[in-house]
Parts: C-alpha cells; sequence; structure tokens
C-alpha cells in the first residue's frame, strides 16, 4: 500500500440506508445459508468492487475488518480502542459463490474472537512495532495491510429508536481514513429503524452504492 499525499483534498462521505425489509431478508437468508449479516455485507461489498474494478474471478477482493473486544473481554462500553482486525480474502464471483464466500469471511473472523488470539495478536504487535519509530512503524504497516477497502460494523446498537416526541431515523459511521491512496471505508450501523452504511473515500466510486444495493437483493432472492 502506498500513502497518499497531504495536498489538502477533502474526503467525500456518501450514505445508504437499506430498508428494514431488505435488512430482514438479509438476515433470514444469511441464517439460513449458516452465515452472518456482516459475512454477507463483506460477500457483497467484494462482489461489487470486483465488477467496479473488473477484478476476474480468483483473483479475491481483501476486506479489512475491525472488530471490538469489549465483549470478549467483559468490559461493556469502556471508551478506548478495543479492537482487533484481520484482513480477509473475499472472492464471490468464482467459487465458492456469493453465500460459500459469507461463510468463509464470518468463520475466519469468527475464529479471532478468543482470548488467546487476542495475546497472541497482542504479543505479534509488541514484538514487531514496540521498539519502531514512527516512520518504521508506518512503513511496516503499509507492507502488512494492504486492503481493497475497510468494512467496520457497529452491529446492532442497543438504542431505542422513540424519545418522546423524538424518533432516531439512521445513525452515520463510523468513517475513519488510515491515508492510503484509493482508500474506501465502510461504517456500518444497525437500528430497529434498519441498517446505514457510510461511505468515505477521498476517491469514491460513483454507482457503488447502486450496484451493492442489486447485488444483495439477488442474493436474497
Amino acid at each position: 500500500a502506498a500513502y497518499r499525499a497531504r495536498d489538502g483534498a477533502l474526503p467525500q462521505i456518501r450514505t445508504l440506508g437499506l430498508a428494514p425489509e431488505l435488512v430482514a431478508r438479509l438476515q433470514e437468508r444469511a441464517r439460513a445459508e449458516g452465515t452472518t449479516v456482516h459475512g454477507a455485507l463483506c460477500s457483497g461489498m467484494a462482489l461489487t468492487f470486483a465488477q467496479l474494478l473488473g477484478r476476474p474471478a480468483g483473483n479475491p477482493i481483501r476486506i479489512w475488518s475491525p472488530m471490538d473486544v469489549r465483549r470478549l473481554l467483559g468490559l461493556g462500553d469502556d471508551c478506548t480502542l478495543l479492537a482487533l482486525s484481520m484482513i480477509v480474502p473475499a472472492d464471490p464471483g468464482g467459487q465458492p459463490g456469493f453465500w460459500g464466500a459469507a461463510r468463509g469471511i464470518a468463520t475466519r473472523l469468527a475464529a479471532t474472537r478468543t482470548v488467546e488470539h487476542l495475546v497472541a495478536a497482542l504479543a505479534f504487535l509488541s514484538r514487531t512495532i514496540g521498539s519502531l519509530e514512527v516512520a518504521e512503524a508506518a512503513q511496516l504497516m503499509a507492507r502488512r495491510f494492504p486492503f481493497d477497502l475497510v468494512l467496520t460494523n457497529l452491529g446492532v446498537l442497543p438504542y431505542e429508536t422513540r424519545f418522546g416526541h423524538l424518533s432516531l431515523r439512521a445513525l452515520w459511521g463510523p468513517a475513519v481514513l488510515s491515508g492510503f491512496e484509493n482508500e474506501h471505508v465502510f461504517g456500518v450501523t444497525r437500528t430497529r429503524a434498519g441498517l446505514s452504511l457510510t461511505y468515505s473515500s477521498y476517491t469514491p466510486h460513483d454507482s457503488l452504492f447502486e450496484r451493492l444495493e442489486r447485488n444483495l437483493i439477488a442474493a436474497c432472492a
């Protein structure tokens, strides 16, 4: 990966709200296919990016998926950086297809949600970047973490959507960029009102959300 020049340009942020009916169909189909909504979203994103980039089957899209470990550690809503991450390759356009890719993604990510994996990951970070200068750490990250897109999923938020005379229609984010060229970051939140997608990039694909929605609808058909 290469870091983008600091030229004063501003990132663009776009949003898409998936209707509760589509989210319910996606959740029902994911459950029937033995996977998760997150796995299905990753597979849908990978398929959409492969179409936009002209990426042939057999050349997977690499998705960086951060994961919250508060529940794993029993820390409630502590406000600090408590995340693991993994880059998962996804190839829904080839074998084993959309739902096979979704199952593979969910399985690989589930294997990281253990205390043993957390300990091993922290030990690796301590060994590799503990004594590095900032520039050296930045170059290490560029070599070890090349990705096509980031999908940060906050999951189903434990909030009601009615507050007296007020209602929560959508919650957008996260929108955090790492500083690489051609970076595409997606934030996902779910409430009772549906699923909200936030797309942050300096070089966004104009038709991405339209294609993604079509691919998700087709996968649920």
